[in-house]
C-alpha cells in the first residue's frame, strides 16, 4: 500500500507538469487568441448596455435640473 504522502507528492507532480505542457501548447500554437475572442452576441449586449447608460445618465440629469 502506498502511503497518502508519497501518493499526494505524485499527484502534485503530475498535475504542475500537465500544466506546464498544456500551457506551452497554448502559447506555441497561438490558440489563446481564438479562445479569448468574444461572441458577437456579447459584443453587441456590451454595446447596448453602454447605449442604455447613457441613457439613464441623461435621464438622470434632466430629473436633477426639474
Amino acid at each position: 500500500m502506498v502511503p497518502k504522502a508519497v501518493m499526494l507528492n505524485l499527484v502534485n507532480y503530475a498535475k504542475e507538469n500537465m500544466q506546464k505542457e498544456l500551457l506551452t501548447d497554448l502559447y506555441k500554437n497561438k490558440a489563446y487568441e481564438e479562445i479569448m475572442k468574444e461572441s458577437e452576441a456579447i459584443v453587441q449586449r456590451r454595446q447596448e448596455c453602454r447605449k442604455m447608460i447613457d441613457i439613464l445618465t441623461k435621464a438622470e440629469e434632466a430629473v436633477a435640473n426639474v
